[in-house]
């Protein structure tokens, strides 16, 4: 009988964010007939955990007992770069993460890809980069440096991309040799998508934009309130549903307030199921600072949607030069008088209708699975 090839993959989370369902898509299509999975998560949280498959083994870096997991949690996070900090937090990993496997994957930027590194035992080593880092470099309080950062990454046997763009944007901060670099499109489970969309029906009565995402800085969601204000003084009638949960909640729900806002604008929470509400929508809105992959986009263009997207690395993969979607500057104005157009002109939204059926083709999830398990091994 074949041994199977064991990996060890680390995340920091499975909250509800584009890279953590990702990998939960991926470890339900896998071979496990091929692969032996363990997935260690930094803390033991997230929407995702009742959806990793049985035959993976799960394990915690920080412990479940809240007095440990806090006390543990204030030494490694808000003193990361303290003299003898480093030292324990290695430590402490090669305790809690102490087998050895065959491939080692750090799944995520940040503390996933630090304290992959600081495991004594090792084989091959993959680092997966989800997000343009140069103009979205969230990582930073990490490490003392760039240069630092940039020494954890060449210590990696890979580094796997999840666009073209953001792989040149982090040479330009990183500059990792090419042969360690791969882009690898992130996994589309287009069918599923197109099944989850039928489970229930959402009604409308108003022309409807939707945007799903965490409410976080990296979304920009002020933008899209800031849009629905100027709609609202065009005289439009609309609605927009922004389904998603996250630390900004309370200061955007005061901001819809302070415009006057609160008909237009619905906080629809956390879904475990968004697919009904795009579909049931007219135009998917993203409004993100930087993109690696935007997942929801590519989810939306699987429904048909019609998509307007703020510019970043991503989604000028995904729409090309304005040909599957329309792109816009990082500004509310300007992603206004992209909607208004699509709103007055009919012709051109059924052709972004169009456009949009056509490239949710490139959406292959078994082309992409052969593509993981060959990086896999």
């Amino acid at each position: 009988m074949k041994t199977k090839r064991t990996i060890f993959i680390l995340i920091n989370t499975l909250r509800g964010g584009g890279a953590e369902k990702v990998l939960i898509d991926i470890l339900r299509r896998i071979n496990f007939d091929r692969y032996e999975i363990t997935l260690g998560l930094v803390f033991p949280s997230g929407v995702h955990i009742n959806k990793i498959p049985s035959q993976v083994k799960l394990i915690y870096l920080m412990p479940e007992n809240p007095f440990f997991s806090r006390l543990l949690n204030k030494i490694m996070f808000e003193w990361p770069n303290k003299i003898g900090v480093d030292f324990l937090t290695k430590i402490f990993i090669n305790i809690r993460f102490n087998e050895t496997y065959d491939l080692e994957v750090a799944f995520m930027e940040g503390l996933s890809t630090k304290y992959l590194r600081y495991k004594n035992n090792r084989n091959k080593r993959i680092a997966w980069v989800h997000t343009d880092l140069k103009n979205n470099h969230y990582t930073s309080s990490l490490f003392e440096s760039v240069s630092e950062e940039s020494r954890f990454y060449n210590s990696y046997d890979q580094i796997i991309f999840v666009s073209k763009e953001s792989m040149l944007e982090f040479n330009e901060m990183f500059g990792v040799p090419k042969n360690k670099q791969l882009v690898q499109s992130n996994l589309i489970p287009r069918s599923e998508i197109l099944y989850k969309s039928e489970e229930f029906q959402v009604s409308k009565s108003k022309f409807t934009i939707v945007s799903v995402g965490r409410l976080e800085i990296q979304k920009a969601f002020y933008r899209l309130i800031e849009v629905a204000k100027f709609l609202k003084n065009e005289g439009y009638e609309f609605e927009i549903w922004l389904i998603g949960e996250g630390e900004l909640e309370a200061d955007l729900k005061a901001q819809v307030q302070n415009l006057d806002l609160t008909s237009e604008v619905q906080f629809l929470g956390y879904k475990h199921n968004p697919y009904p509400y795009i579909k049931a929508a007219d135009l998917y809105l993203n409004t993100s600072i930087t993109e690696g992959y935007p997942l929801s986009v590519c989810e939306a263009i699987c429904l048909g949607k019609v998509v307007v997207c703020t510019s970043s690395p991503g989604s000028r993969e995904i729409l090309g030069d304005n040909e599957f979607g329309i792109i816009t500057y990082h500004e509310s104005y300007a992603i206004f008088s992209s909607i208004k157009q699509l709103i007055d002109t009919p012709e051109l939204f059924e052709e972004y209708e169009e456009k949009s059926l056509e490239r949710a083709k490139i959406f292959d999830e078994k082309k992409t699975m052969r593509e993981i398990e060959n990086i896999l091994g």
